[in-house]
């Protein structure tokens, strides 16, 4: 029977910063979405001996619906023996593959994937998920090592689209789960924060055609004629 590794993290890259917010502003925990990746065994790929790893992935309050979701990004980290110093493997190329409940879509860079709900959902959310590694993305004592052992990491993340957003729930029992909403006049739930950034349209001038005009054409100066006076300047006088 093959041991497996239970990675697990509490809150994810979502609730990461909001949790510090509310630690330091509340009196009261905010809840985690229990988020747990289960390793098994490392396996190898027929004829290219590529490994391949198998997870078991779940989290609680997962959702999607027709604007945004959530999802898990699944990362593998591998390392040649118990006292080997741990270091990330990229994915192959091809999709990691997934029951029916789980889509993933891994990264242009192939350092993880992502995945979550395969269609509209609401609620807990499990699923395995098979990552085959990239043999190139590892030196080649280490990818033939029979020592090899990979560990998957998860972070639970959110879609977010562009646009305005709300922030908080409609239901009044989220107050006493450290939820952000809208406050009233006397300082009562009043349903969720609603964001609606402002946008400010800038207006250009239309270039137009400069119009150069050129001053006109001075006149010629005429010189003034030597006056008698000037004219006699420098004569020597003549003595009887």
């Amino acid at each position: 029977m093959h041991q497996r590794r239970v990675g697990r993290i509490r809150g994810g890259a979502r609730g990461a910063l909001l949790t510090a917010a509310l630690n330091v502003t509340l009196p009261t925990t905010a809840l985690a979405n229990d988020l747990r990746v289960e390793t098994g065994a490392l396996q190898r790929t027929a004829g290219s001996g590529a490994p391949r790893v198998p997870v078991k992935v779940s989290w609680k309050n997962a959702w999607r619906n027709a604007r945004n979701y959530d999802a898990v990004w699944l990362f593998v980290k591998v390392r040649g023996g118990p006292t080997a110093p741990w270091r990330h493997a990229r994915l192959a190329s091809s999709p990691p593959g997934a029951n029916s409940r789980l889509v993933c879509a891994p990264s242009t860079d192939r350092v993880g994937t992502f995945c979550r709900a395969s269609a509209t959902h609401r609620g807990d959310m499990s699923g395995d998920v098979v990552l085959e590694l990239d043999p190139a993305s590892l030196p080649e004592n280490l990818r033939r090592s029979p020592a090899l052992e990979a560990r998957a990491l998860g972070i639970e993340m959110v879609y977010v689209p562009d646009g305005p957003f709300s922030v908080g729930d409609t239901d009044t029992a989220s107050v006493s789960h450290s939820a952000f909403y809208r406050s009233t006049a006397t300082g009562q739930h009043g349903g969720p924060f609603a964001s609606r950034p402002r946008l400010r349209s800038v207006s250009r001038p239309r270039p137009t055609r400069s119009t150069i005009t050129r001053p006109p054409p001075s006149t010629r100066a005429t010189a003034p004629a030597p006056s008698p006076r000037s004219s006699r300047r420098g004569r020597a006088r003549s003595t009887s």
